[in-house]
């Protein structure tokens, strides 16, 4: 539920960060295409966002891998 940033797991409902949760929304959107980091920082964060990207999707895509 991307409303709700959740999704189920084996029946268990898990609650996500949203950037986990727009990642995963994002990549379903054209499964088995391979994105760049820079596709990933354009879609997740708003262009006068001054983060350390890098380690934000990392964490992300570790969220989603757990």
């Amino acid at each position: 539920d991307t409303r709700r940033c959740e999704l189920r797991k084996q029946g268990l409902r898990i609650r996500l960060r949203h950037q986990a949760s727009q990642l995963l929304s994002f990549l379903l959107k054209a499964p088995g295409r391979i994105r760049t980091r820079e596709e990933l920082r354009h879609q997740l964060w708003p262009a006068t966002t001054f983060v350390n990207f890098d380690h934000s999707i990392n964490k992300a895509v570790h969220e989603l891998r757990e």
